[in-house]
């Protein structure tokens, strides 16, 4: 299930990549992205790894904000399905940072999102819910319908793992 959820963010990761009024950006970078996106969805975490830790120096630039942030956010993701949390919650709390420097509260979402994933991974389930009823408070705030929906699943499916009996 894991697996499963991961890949469908990729998904939305990569598209995001390609938002409208955003500055053209540097075909390899993009190229890069999508790569190790693929690698990721297809369990290839160690070349993920490769392609991404060396796109992430490359991407100082100003103008080149949201492909940082999702360069550490796939980190985070592939360090955490591989089981190294300690390198997932470097890269993930540095892309929550720099995303709300940014203001972007759709990849703020998102990185909230993969927060909860990570600490519901840790067998942290409280840790794990503080971040969906985040990812939640924001949603509603922008009456985003689709995060509302996924954050209230993450917290009933998380409360579900807390008590045998909870339907």
């Amino acid at each position: 299930m894991k697996n499963a959820l991961y890949t469908i963010l990729l998904i939305f990761i990569l598209v995001a990549c390609r938002e409208p009024g955003q500055k053209p950006i540097n075909r390899t970078i993009q190229q890069q992205l999508d790569k190790s996106g693929y690698y990721i969805s297809t369990e290839q975490l160690d070349s993920a790894l490769i392609v991404l830790h060396d796109l992430l120096p490359r991407l100082d630039a100003d103008s080149l904000w949201l492909q940082r942030i999702l360069t550490m956010e796939n980190m985070g993701i592939a360090y955490d399905i591989k089981g190294k949390y300690d390198s997932a919650s470097y890269y993930l709390y540095k892309a929550l940072r720099l995303s709300e420097q940014a203001g972007d509260e759709e990849t703020h979402i998102r990185i909230l999102r993969d927060l909860g994933i990570l600490h519901f991974n840790l067998r942290k389930p409280g840790d794990a819910i503080v971040y969906y009823e985040q990812m939640l408070e924001i949603a509603k705030e922008r009456n985003d319908t689709i995060n509302i929906i996924r954050a209230l699943n993450n917290i009933g499916n998380t409360y579900a793992t807390l008590d045998p009996d909870f339907e």
